[in-house]
């Protein structure tokens, strides 16, 4: 049980990581059926991460089942693969 904890402990932190090394970058996200003219926007354009606290928020949303990638016709982002 050890063990899978600090695996999934792993991947969140470096998940995280992956947000905050983007800082200051343009990132993009599928779609989560939102029709508000801000969620088409992003979908579309894409979203620059702000700061630190921008990108916790983003990592929160994140696992709860979003996906984000650095180029908009990339795959969804896989830790095990981007990190």
């Amino acid at each position: 049980m050890k063990n899978y904890l600090w695996r999934v402990y792993n991947v969140y932190m470096k998940t995280l990581q992956w947000f905050i090394n983007r800082i200051g970058k343009k990132i993009y996200r599928d779609s989560d059926n939102c029709n508000c003219a801000t969620c088409k926007e992003v979908v579309k354009n894409g979203l620059i991460i702000h700061d630190k606290n921008h990108a916790e928020y983003l990592h929160m949303v994140h696992s709860e089942g979003i996906d984000y990638r650095d180029k908009q016709k990339d795959t969804p982002l896989d830790v095990s693969s981007k990190i």
